[in-house]
């Protein structure tokens, strides 16, 4: 469609994206009859600045943009942003011009449009993999300038206002790709680093493993008398037809 366009007037290409439009919204769905139903996970998408927000609405296909107060906010660089259950978080990054690299969580709120201060993480990173999961959890992973963090995972929960230290990765990583499949397996790779190195980790697993050693606590009792494996990323070696290993660098997933 976009190759199109290019050889279209400003009128003429508006109308053919208004059919588009309608005919995947409209038509699709009414000649496949009650066997299809389109869904959007995601409603928005944003990009966040230290000033401002720019928020994106796919379902009424509209944009706006806010500015931000946050005065008492240092102006942030390398900050990973996400939204979940309806509100956008800010993590990390460090502060402009300088070596100071942050643990710092911010939520927008979209009240006032200022930033509102949350549990630190447990580590500063900067440039880190970002994902939510079952829209409660956050979880990041690796760092870049950050030397002690470039290994180390941890997941947020947006209910508690809490961090969960999460089991290690086997190798440094910095901008990686992640996705979850399955609803359980969590997928690292690609990345600016380990970039032939592909891991994963069953996050339902490190639940089952957290709610034991709770459950321990509470009850005074020992690690050992509840045997649970302890949860660990596994590695997979990527690698083409020829047996020669594969590089996978910066990438989207979905």
């Amino acid at each position: 469609m976009s190759f199109v366009l290019e050889y279209l007037g400003q009128r003429q290409s508006l109308y053919m994206q208004q059919l588009s439009k309608f005919y995947y919204k409209v038509q699709i769905p009414r000649s496949m009859g009650a066997i299809i139903e389109i869904k959007l996970r995601k409603v928005r998408l944003h990009l966040f600045n230290h000033d401002y927000i720019i928020l994106f609405n796919m379902q009424t296909w509209t944009k706006e943009k806010r500015m931000l107060r946050n005065e008492s906010v240092p102006h942030i660089w390398n900050c990973q942003s996400i939204e979940v259950r309806g509100q956008v978080y800010i993590t990390g990054g460090s502060i402009a011009n300088t070596k100071t690299y942050l643990k710092s969580v911010y939520k927008v709120d979209e009240g006032s449009w200022k930033l509102e201060p949350l549990a630190d993480m447990q580590y500063a990173r900067d440039a880190h993999g970002i994902i939510s999961w079952r829209n409660q959890y956050i979880i990041v992973v690796g760092s870049w300038h950050v030397e002690q963090s470039t290994k180390t995972c941890e997941m947020y929960d947006c209910l508690t206002n809490k961090w969960l230290a999460l089991p290690e990765l086997n190798y440094s990583t910095c901008a990686p790709g992640m996705i979850i499949v399955k609803d359980r397996y969590l997928y690292k790779l690609g990345g600016t680093t380990n970039i032939r190195k592909l891991e994963f980790l069953d996050l339902q697993a490190v639940l089952l493993q957290n709610e034991v050693q709770k459950k321990n606590c509470t009850l005074g009792l020992s690690q050992q008398s509840t045997q649970v494996d302890p949860v660990q990323w596994i590695t997979i070696n990527t690698s083409n037809s020829m047996g020669k290993k594969s590089s996978i660098n910066r990438c989207l997933l979905h």
